[in-house]
């Protein structure tokens, strides 16, 4: 575990006609907007997202798609169980939404604990009978949380004002032994500058002030590296570029959008259906090999 101030930037040689920001480089190799949001926007961005905030339809769209869900949440505690074999699980969710990610654990006999800014996500995980305390990790000390074998953090990094503080903490409040999964986009991926070279389209990933951070698979890498994890295994999720590049440009367009989702949900669920399921996680192992995905999965081991 390492002190966040060891963190350096230096200048990309990006810079953004459309806007007030700028993207700088870590020496970690992850990039990161140059005007942080203060903690106070934050916290007001994320208190009421998902019910009044930029996105007012995503908690039903999420309940619609509950089963799709618990198929991928079922699969990443799989992975978890391979490394954790202690009787009694602990796992913490950081940005748990509406704890369909716990309720999968509860059900396998984990312990749960969510924590969740947005009040209208942590009042539906409430009602569902899942464990959640409503504000931002840091508004919670070690001793209200406890220890964990598992600390989850998915699409959750790239938003936070430091990432290399909240590994630390993830770092300390893990048993020795225990997992870290992150989960974020996958930015200036191979595949994103394959789609701006044939469609000329610009950075459509950018999107200030809610992502902050910029990650993949190397950077995530170098950063759970530096914050003291060894990554045992690696995972993408279905690359969304494959569309874009077979012609489907939802980029702009909604209703393709949804449509090219509604095809990687059905294209998962059928190979489970059909059994395959361990044939899907070794394409997305090969995946996460050669760096495509629309989202880097990393899971990082605290020494024993």
């Amino acid at each position: 575990m390492t002190d966040a101030a060891s963190l350096t930037h230096k200048m990309g040689e990006l810079e953004r006609p459309f806007d007030a920001y700028l993207i700088i480089e870590t020496d970690l190799g992850f990039k990161q907007l140059s005007t942080i949001p203060d903690q106070a926007n934050v916290e007001d961005i994320y208190s009421d997202n998902y019910s009044g905030g930029p996105y007012p339809n995503w908690i039903q769209k999420t309940i619609d798609e509950k089963p799709y869900w618990e198929l991928v949440f079922s699969d990443r505690y799989d992975v978890f169980e391979r490394f954790v074999s202690t009787p009694q699980k602990r796992i913490l969710d950081i940005g748990s939404f509406l704890g369909i990610f716990l309720e999968v654990g509860q059900k396998r006999g984990w312990e749960v604990l969510g924590i969740e800014p947005s009040k209208g996500a942590s009042a539906y995980s409430e009602k569902q009978g899942i464990p959640v305390k409503t504000g931002l990790f840091e508004t919670f000390s070690d001793t209200e949380l406890g220890c964990f074998d598992v600390i989850n953090l998915s699409l959750t990094l790239e938003h936070l004002r430091d990432p290399i503080e909240t590994l630390n903490r993830a770092y300390t409040c893990l048993k020795p032994g225990g997992l870290v999964c992150v989960e974020v986009p996958n930015d200036y991926s191979p595949l994103q500058a394959a789609v701006k070279s044939v469609l000329n389209t610009p950075d459509y990933w950018y999107a200030p002030p809610h992502h902050i951070n910029y990650f993949n698979f190397d950077s995530l890498q170098a950063t759970l590296t530096h914050c003291g994890f060894n990554v045992v295994h690696k995972l993408a999720t279905f690359p969304m570029e494959f569309f874009l590049l077979m012609g489907d440009v939802y980029l702009g367009n909604e209703s393709i959008g949804h449509q090219c989702h509604q095809k990687r949900m059905t294209f998962e669920t059928n190979l489970s259906r059909a059994g395959m399921s361990e044939f899907k996680n070794r394409l997305y192992e090969f995946f996460a090999k050669e760096g495509v995905g629309r989202e880097v999965i990393l899971f990082g081991q605290k020494p024993r």
